[in-house]
């Protein structure tokens, strides 16, 4: 489960109708020289963006294909780019821009209709522990199970229905009971007394991202994947449009395609939700003791 923040940059850009003229180029760390690129085809001003990870450079000059640069520009990092390294040329939105917006609808759009599921398991020890501590960004419990039976062939369900012992699941907790502050409780007791108990909880997606970059939290073909596209397009539209000098009629005319955008974002969430009740739904939440 990953996503590649330069596939789903891609994407934005294909729906944004940003398609900037593309250049190949080498560059070391650091070196405010770019080898490789086609001559004549950068002049003073320009602005280059590895398609990689948007490390972006100003163009100072071009003479037969070397360019020297301001590296690091928009605070990207100048990082080193292998041989024939793909590089746009002046492109509409720049990669930190469309990464900002990625990142704006992901914290901010998807909770609660879209959510990641997070593995954990309980230990039980009854005698002892009557709040059971779980994971700080835990936001509702998708599952609990546990194994029995002479052989432990038998599957247990807590809490997802009146004859099944009822899992009982707190935010906000004192410290004093759970570290993280959110628990569960099992006040009907467990299938089993050591076997683990294996919960599944909702977790809200977050823009993190490892090496790569890659974004863990989504993969492609998600729905919550276009919706976060769409909702992305939404918001670069409304601060291009925002930018642009007008008269004050005009105003009612130069948000329409990003409110076209958000509407197509809400569809999009509305169906990414339905896909995740169908394979993860939530479970009720159960607070009588």
């Amino acid at each position: 489960m990953s996503l590649a923040q330069s596939t789903l940059v891609q994407r934005i850009r294909y729906e944004l109708g940003d398609r900037p003229w593309e250049d190949t180029g080498t560059a070391s760390s650091g070196s405010s020289t770019i080898t490789g690129a086609s001559t004549g085809d950068w002049v003073e001003g320009d602005i280059g963006e590895f398609i990689t990870d948007g490390d972006t450079f100003r163009t100072v000059s071009e003479t037969g294909g070397e360019i020297t640069a301001t590296r690091s520009y928009w605070g990207t990092t100048g990082a080193a780019h292998g041989a024939s390294s793909r590089i746009l040329k002046n492109p509409r939105y720049a990669h930190v821009e469309i990464v900002n917006a990625i990142s704006a609808v992901i914290q901010d759009k998807l909770w609660p209709l879209a959510w990641k599921k997070v593995a954990d398991t309980i230990t039980p020890n009854p005698t002892v522990t009557l709040w059971y501590d779980l994971a700080a960004d835990a936001r509702a419990i998708i599952r609990a199970i546990q194994l029995y039976g002479a052989t432990d062939q038998i599957v247990g369900f807590y809490g997802v229905r009146h004859a099944a012992p009822r899992l009982i699941f707190e935010r906000n907790l004192d410290t004093s009971l759970v570290t993280s502050g959110v628990g569960v409780m099992f006040p009907d007791g467990f299938y089993h007394q050591t076997n683990a108990v294996s919960v599944d909880y909702a977790a809200k997606i977050t823009d993190a991202t490892t090496a790569g970059p890659s974004y863990p939290d989504i993969s492609d073909g998600d729905a919550v994947v276009e919706a976060i596209i769409y909702g992305a397009v939404s918001h670069l539209e409304a601060a291009l449009e925002n930018r642009k000098p007008r008269k004050p009629r005009q105003d009612r005319e130069t948000l329409r395609g990003a409110s076209m955008y958000d509407r197509m974002f809400r569809e999009a969430l509305n169906r990414a939700n339905q896909e995740l009740r169908d394979t993860i739904p939530i479970m009720r939440r159960v607070r009588h003791y």
